[in-house]
């Protein structure tokens, strides 16, 4: 039960790491159009 508990964990931990990727990636491909214009 421990390892599900882990993994349940590290599943909320990456999704989490995701979701500000993609919000870091979308900020600065807005700072790049935003130079170019």
């Amino acid at each position: 039960m421990d390892s599900v508990d882990d993994n349940d964990k590290l599943a909320v931990v990456l999704r989490l790491i995701a979701k500000a990727h993609i919000k870091w990636n979308i900020h600065k491909y807005h700072l790049m159009v935003s130079e170019l214009f």
